[in-house]
């Protein structure tokens, strides 16, 4: 049996693969995989020599990208072979994929962390002259929400409306989606919306190298009083 552990909220997902990985039992073996097809030959060796006497659970991370559903039918047949194997329990963490881009979703059973919702508040409040409903909506998220995942959604939102400004959008935004960005973008000057985007270079720098003593969301504070 196959799960798929996705969706936006990485933090969260990864915080329970990695739960899922500490709670095996003893009789059981962790195995762990980040190619594919590794995993394939392992599991075809392993049956054919019936070395199941001690159960073995599988984790792999970031397959969705390696597998194309028109060119790998073979392939896609044993992995639906193997979701139909009751004995076999495989766990795939997918990184800030949500459940739509899953290749594989017919064939796995799938638990999708999604982003609190306040969080889009969040990044529709990043704008300048909007400085008390930010920092209002950031402080409320921390009691709730990873704080390294508030810096993620940021910063690559920061990034997107830094492209909008030179009309360069993802390739799978809707129409409406363009133009909530264009319209967030034009309040920004370019240079005060760099200038921001970089601070989070620094912030992320400084906490990694344990020269933060503010901590993250202080720090997106302390820049957002600056820029926004």
């Amino acid at each position: 049996m196959i799960t798929i552990i996705c969706g936006e909220d990485f933090v969260s997902s990864r915080n329970y693969f990695t739960q899922l990985r500490s709670n095996i039992s003893l009789n059981q073996t962790a195995l762990s995989f980040n190619k594919l097809t590794e995993f394939l030959d392992h599991y075809e060796n392993s049956a054919a020599s019936n070395l199941f006497k001690q159960k073995s659970i599988y984790f792999l991370e970031n397959i969705n990208k390696q597998i194309n559903l028109k060119t790998q039918q073979k392939l896609i047949s044993k992995i639906e072979a193997i979701h139909q194997d009751k004995e076999t329990v495989v766990y795939i963490w997918e990184e800030n994929v949500s459940s739509r881009d899953i290749k594989l979703k017919k064939n796995a059973i799938i638990k999708e962390f999604k982003p609190n919702q306040t969080i889009f508040k969040l990044i529709n409040a990043c704008y300048p002259g909007n400085k008390l409903v930010f920092l209002s909506t950031l402080n409320s998220l921390k009691a709730s929400l990873d704080e390294y995942f508030i810096f993620i959604m940021l910063i690559r939102h920061l990034r997107k409306l830094i492209l909008a400004k030179d009309k360069v959008y993802g390739e799978r935004l809707a129409p409406w989606q363009k133009s909530q960005l264009d319209s967030q973008a034009n309040k920004w000057e370019k240079t005060n919306l760099l200038k921001f985007y970089d601070s989070f270079f620094r912030i992320d720098l400084t906490t990694k190298t344990g020269t933060n003593p503010l901590g993250i969301i202080k720090s997106i504070n302390i820049s957002a009083c600056v820029f926004i």
